[in-house]
């Protein structure tokens, strides 16, 4: 039975939601917030309320979600943007931060002046001190009171900046110590100063106690930033050192409290409360043997690339994820479409706009990243025909949820028998993407022709395969159908592998194995014993460059091709991707790379 609230219903709930927030006592802000959007799912202001109530409950992944979706139901709304600004600046994510304070300073009335206090923080964590301390004269004419409220800033931020103290100020201020002014920057709220006293204390040549001060409040700093994680390590590193201090049982005792819940949370199967976050709508449109420890080990000196083959494209509904969930740098084409397409890549549009160089990424680095931008090969099904124009869709994605659409028109000549489809994405500034895995789908005439993935990280990892579109087309005429998994054979692999220059090697090693595991496939043919658990778990070694992702596909096509793998896809990884900065976060990782590994 659906609940009727009045308008006075409404507000009491929200004004109970942000007492709450302000009073300390996050439980009870996090189950009003819960019952809020429950019942308004479609409003900015109960969304932040929520990202609010789940940041001060360590729910960060969650947090970062809701804040985002209130961007996005408030569309100009500058007080969503000011609240996420605020959860992305209390975790540390100042650049980020920055652009939302940026939009909301001459937008809102409300939250303006406060916006402009922030963006002097952002500005001095981001290293700029000369604008910081500049912004901060400037918020000082709007709000004097910022003085009262931080009276050490403006001469941290002259000190920094390398600007010279007057007698009078000298004179009127104590004599500086680091260890005093990260203690007093953090009751500020100042951590990015607290962060930088509290290295300067470390770097010193002193006394140690006062180092192991230093360290104390760090863990306050890191508990701050909500950096569980890294908190819980250096607090055991200190238990020794302060044996029942009250600020490290008190810790200890908020560490546990938290991780018990998500203990809890885990056990039960789902959150304490999880409201459904609201989404677009979507767009119209396993055998695997048991892996033993590694056993085989690959050297690589040198090699070319070689063409990707592309898999068959699934339609799948948008699903809820964390934002760092698993990681894919492939595409897939829609076979049987009118338009058939050759591959698909993306490269940071804001660069190339800038520099004038075109760098192909399958990695961007989200906080630094403006505009992403995917570049579609299809061929031209009215090649020597007819010049046309084509209406097509392009829906973009981060950890399965869309963020965007474009519709354009692609003029085609009948004189090109292959054309290029470049779509973009984002603002001209960086802080708009999160990390995660991100995904895009390109429509032409209503039918999608293909999906292409990509990583949003904190690095940049380039694009180096090489694509030749002659050669693909080449391959067409000789009734060669490259990424068809059908005519997927050994003997081809082993042909492209024959293709590379050098890496006689690996040649033979591959040739070798491939022998191996034939001769194991006809035993179990004829019946005779054979040792079950077959290990095909390799080890690439070699320099950046050397061809070791391209090598990997190759075995993983080989593999395909014998029947050991269903999908023989390759899912790239690093540290990031699977260690997470938040309790419980790893697992989640762990697993939903796993998930997107299987078959392949």
């Amino acid at each position: 039975m659906n609940q009727v609230l009045t308008t006075k219903d409404i507000q009491e709930l929200k004004s109970q939601v942000t007492s709450n927030l302000k009073s300390g006592d996050v439980n009870a802000a996090r189950t009003a917030a819960g019952k809020l959007i429950d019942l308004l799912p479609n409003d900015p202001e109960a969304n932040y309320l929520f990202a609010l109530a789940c940041l001060d409950n360590f729910e960060v992944s969650d947090a970062l979600e809701y804040s985002n979706i209130a961007v996005k139901l408030g569309e100009r709304d500058p007080n969503a943007r000011f609240f996420r600004g605020q959860i992305q600046f209390r975790m540390g994510l100042y650049d980020s931060a920055l652009v939302d304070f940026d939009y909301v300073i001459n937008l809102s009335a409300e939250f303006g002046a406060k916006a402009l206090e922030y963006k002097t923080s952002c500005l001095a964590a981001l290293g700029k001190y000369q604008d910081a301390l500049r912004n901060f004269d400037t918020t000082f004419s709007i709000d004097p009171k910022i003085s009262e409220r931080k009276p050490k800033l403006r001469e941290w931020l002259k000190n920094l900046a390398g600007q010279k103290s007057s007698f009078l100020s000298k004179l009127l201020a104590p004599a500086g110590d680091y260890l005093a002014d990260a203690d007093e920057a953090i009751k500020y709220g100042e951590l990015w100063y607290a962060e930088y006293a509290i290295k300067k204390v470390l770097e010193e040549q002193g006394e140690q106690e006062r180092k192991n001060n230093a360290k104390l409040l760090q863990l306050h700093l890191l508990f701050s930033q909500f950096k569980l994680l890294p908190a819980k390590s250096l607090m055991k590193e200190l238990h020794p050192v302060f044996p029942g201090n009250a600020f490290l049982i008190e810790m200890a005792v908020k560490i546990e409290a938290i991780e018990g819940k998500f203990a809890e949370t885990a056990k039960a199967g789902e959150e304490e409360y999880a409201p459904v976050p609201v989404t677009p709508p979507p767009a119209a449109s396993e055998d695997q043997e048991p892996k033993p420890e590694p056993k085989g080990i690959i050297d690589l000196s040198a090699a070319t690339s070689r063409e990707e083959k592309p898999a068959e494209a699934k339609k799948e509904v948008p699903k809820v994820s964390s934002p760092n969930s698993g990681k894919r740098t492939d595409f897939e084409i829609k076979k049987g479409a009118k338009f058939k397409g050759y591959y698909a890549r993306t490269f940071d549009l804001t660069e190339q706009m800038s520099t004038g160089r075109k760098y192909y990424v399958h990695q961007f680095n989200a906080p630094a990243t403006g505009q992403i931008a995917v570049e579609l090969i299809v061929k031209n099904p009215y090649y020597e025909n007819a010049d046309v124009a084509v209406d097509g869709k392009a829906f973009w994605y981060v950890n399965d949820k869309q963020i965007g659409e474009s519709n354009f028109e692609l003029q085609i000549e009948q004189e090109w028998s292959n054309v290029a489809v470049v779509q973009s994405w984002g603002t001209g500034n960086p802080g708009f993407w999160q990390a995660g895995q991100g995904a895009v789908e390109i429509y032409l005439k209503n039918e999608l022709v293909c999906k292409k993935f990509f990583i949003l990280g904190f690095s940049v990892i380039y694009d180096l395969e090489h694509y030749d579109v002659n050669e693909i087309e080449e391959m067409e005429e000789a009734g060669i159908e490259a990424g068809d998994a059908g005519e997927l054979s050994v003997e081809k692999v082993l042909a492209d592998l024959d293709g590379f220059i050098g890496l006689g090697s690996v040649k033979q090693t591959m040739r070798d194995f491939v022998d191996y595991l034939n001769f194991i496939q006809e035993r179990k043919k004829m019946g005779l014993k054979t040792k079950e658990g077959l290990s095909v778990n390799s080890v690439f070694l070699g320099n950046p460059g050397t061809g070791k992702t391209t090598v990997a596909r190759i075995v993983g096509d080989i593999f395909k091709a014998m029947g050991l793998l269903t999908k023989g896809h390759i899912v790239e990884v690093d540290r990031a991707t699977l260690v997470g900065q938040y309790v419980g976060e790893t697992a989640q990782k762990t697993e939903k790379v796993i998930e997107d590994s299987m078959g392949g």
